[in-house]
């Protein structure tokens, strides 16, 4: 068998696969239930900082461009030295950044509010939720035309 001619049959067949598809097929989205869960849990967590934050002003120390480009600081809280690597849209080393802390554990630090990363956190979540109600809408469909064009053809 010439390996073009089995390619040329291969594209010319209709996909079979979602003629009549598997309820199974919906077993990929089981990654779904997890990453919605923690992205929440993520959210809420960042959230209920957001209540407490507080926020220090500091030098950026060095840019980890292996890293998009991630900031490097370090910052005191009641003599303590913190450090942490976030991005900030054009900074550049020894500029003056905004840290954001959380005072009852200022090793939880960012560059960004903790309200603006809750929001961050659920970036995803409009995905995901549309992709679990069209999939399984999308597989009832393709079953019911398969269904009646089978049973039309009877």
């Amino acid at each position: 068998m010439k390996v073009n001619g089995f390619f040329e049959n291969w594209m010319n067949q209709p996909n079979k696969a979602w003629e009549n598809p598997s309820w199974w097929m919906l077993a990929a989205y089981w990654v779904f239930i997890p990453v919605m869960v923690f992205s929440i849990y993520f959210s809420h967590q960042d959230a209920e900082i957001a209540k407490r934050q507080k926020t220090v002003l500091t030098a950026a120390i060095s840019i980890d461009s292996g890293n998009h480009g991630c900031l490097s600081y370090k910052f005191d809280v009641d003599r303590h030295t913190y450090a942490g690597c976030g991005v900030v849209k054009d900074a550049k080393v020894n500029d003056i950044i905004r840290v954001y802390y959380d005072p009852l554990n200022p090793a939880h630090n960012n560059t960004m509010s903790f309200q603006d990363a809750s929001s961050a956190d659920l970036f995803f979540m409009p995905f995901l939720i549309l992709a679990s109600i069209i999939a399984p809408l999308f597989i009832w469909w393709r079953r019911r035309v398969s269904r009646m064009r089978s049973s039309s053809s009877n």
